[in-house]
C-alpha cells in the first residue's frame, strides 16, 4: 500500500509537471489532484525537490527499460544497434515537447543528484552499445575498426540530436537527418564496407 501510494504521488507530480511546470506546481496542487492529504506527501517527501527528483528517477528507469525491451525484439546486432539509436533519437524527440521533466533537471538545487540520474542512463547506455558492437563484430557483421569509432559518433549524435531538438527544427527537416544518420552509422560499420580513409565519394551533399 506504501509503495502503491508512493508511486500515485509520483505519477500525479509528473503530470502536473507536464502540464503547468514545475514552478507553479505546489505541494497542495499534488494533494488534490492525487486525493491525499499534505500530511500523506510529507509522509514520503520532504520538499517539492524530492518529489521531483522520483520524477526524473522514475523516467530514467523507464528510459531504460523500454531501450532494452526495444533491443532484446531484435535478432542480429545490426538490428539491435538500429533500434537502439533509433530509440535515443526519439527520446530527445519526446523530451523536447515535456523539457519540464528532463532538460529542467540540470537547474534544480540537488543538481548533483539529477546528474548522478542521467549519468547512470548514459552509463547504461554505452554499455549496450558496446555489448552490441561487440556481438557484431564477433558475428562478423561489424567491421571492427568501424565498431571501434562508433561510440564516439554516436555521442557526438546524440548530443547534436538533444540540441537540434531544444531549438526546434523543421519536423520534416528533422525525420530525414534522423534516417539519413542512422543508415550513415550502420552502413559505415557493415564488415564489408570500404575503409572510409580509402573511399572516395562522387555524390553531391545535399543539406
Amino acid at each position: 500500500m506504501a509503495s502503491r501510494t508512493r508511486e500515485r504521488l509520483i505519477d500525479v507530480a509528473r503530470q502536473l509537471f507536464l502540464r503547468q511546470g514545475i514552478e507553479k506546481t505546489t505541494m497542495n496542487d499534488i494533494a488534490t489532484a492525487s486525493d491525499r492529504g499534505r500530511r500523506t506527501i510529507y509522509t514520503y517527501f520532504r520538499t517539492k525537490n524530492e518529489i521531483f527528483e522520483a520524477v526524473v528517477g522514475n523516467e530514467a528507469q523507464k528510459i531504460l527499460s523500454d531501450l532494452e525491451n526495444a533491443i532484446a525484439a531484435q535478432t542480429d546486432a545490426t538490428a539491435q544497434l538500429r533500434a537502439l539509436i533509433d530509440f535515443r533519437i526519439n527520446i530527445a524527440r519526446t523530451q523536447a515537447s515535456h523539457y519540464e521533466v528532463w532538460y529542467k533537471s540540470l537547474f534544480t538545487p540537488n543538481v548533483k543528484r539529477s546528474l548522478a540520474i542521467r549519468q547512470m542512463v548514459t552509463g547504461r547506455l554505452y554499455c549496450l552499445i558496446n555489448e552490441i558492437l561487440g556481438r557484431g563484430v564477433a558475428s562478423g557483421e561489424f567491421n571492427p575498426v568501424q565498431a571501434a569509432r562508433t561510440n564516439s559518433a554516436l555521442t557526438m549524435l546524440i548530443r547534436g540530436t538533444d540540441w537540434t531538438m531544444m531549438c526546434q527544427a523543421e519536423q520534416e527537416k528533422f525525420d530525414r537527418w534522423h534516417r539519413e544518420s542512422i543508415d550513415f552509422i550502420i552502413d559505415g560499420l557493415r564488415a564489408g564496407a570500404a575503409n572510409p580513409s580509402q573511399a572516395t565519394n562522387s555524390s553531391t551533399l545535399n543539406p
